[in-house]
Parts: structure tokens; sequence; C-alpha cells
């Protein structure tokens, strides 16, 4: 509910939208659920490569986050 909230009144592709769906990726990623991690990590960091440039560290730890997913996911 809280992103949908961020979406409607900051935008889809706002900075703070980006964290909801990062952090919804991550419950996404521990309850084994991948494809709708993956999904929200790659929205999350186009969203910030696009506003914030691709090194912020925000960038980057979403990076990382897709990077350590997809290892965990191809085991």
């Amino acid at each position: 509910k809280a992103t949908d909230i961020y979406e409607k009144i900051l935008g889809a592709n706002h900075p703070d939208t980006a964290i909801s769906y990062n952090n919804i990726g991550g419950v996404h990623r521990t309850q084994g659920n991948y494809d709708e991690a993956i999904k929200l990590y790659n929205k999350a960091y186009e969203i910030f490569k696009n506003s914030l440039g691709e090194s912020h560290p925000n960038t980057l730890t979403i990076k990382e986050n897709l990077e350590y997913i997809n290892k965990e996911h191809n085991r």
C-alpha cells in the first residue's frame, strides 16, 4: 500500500518510490519469489540510474541486489 501512495503522490519514477520497490523486492527475495523480486529490483535500478546516475550509492546498492539475486536464483 505504501508503494501505491508513493506512486500517486511522488510519481512512479521518483527515487523514494524506487526505495519502496527495492524494499518489497527484498521481501519477495526472502520468500523465494525470485521473478517478482528481480522485476522490482530492475524497476528500482532504472529509476535510480535515470534520476541519480549510475555511480550514486543508491543505484549501486540496487545493482548489487540484482547481482546477488541473479547468483542466488541461478544456483
